[in-house]
């Protein structure tokens, strides 16, 4: 027996259909549910970002923010890319190489 399909609260015509797992499916593992999780955001991630556009063009501060921490660089720049040690503290300190 597959999978059922049934509509979210509220009208018909405006629910998404959620799919409902047959009693004899089993159980997605916790790796499977990450794998089956980013296939389904890449599939709409796309349509996410034309979202969090119309959002943020409408002035909400949220969405702006959350688009912002999207696009933004995840580089460090040379200095803070690493930090020392307390062995490497203890022998700057100590004047030792």
């Amino acid at each position: 027996m597959g999978s059922v399909v049934k509509f979210a609260e509220g009208s018909a015509a405006t629910a998404k259909p959620v799919r409902v797992v047959a009693p004899d499916e089993k159980p997605l593992r916790p790796g499977q549910c990450r794998a089956y999780l980013r296939k389904a955001v890449a599939a709409a991630f796309r349509d996410i970002v034309h979202g969090f556009i119309q959002q943020a063009t409408t002035g909400s501060c949220q969405h702006v923010k959350m688009a912002a921490d999207v696009v933004s660089s995840t580089k460090r720049n040379g200095a803070e890319s690493r930090v020392k040690g307390p062995a490497e503290q203890l022998m700057d300190e100590l004047g030792l190489e």
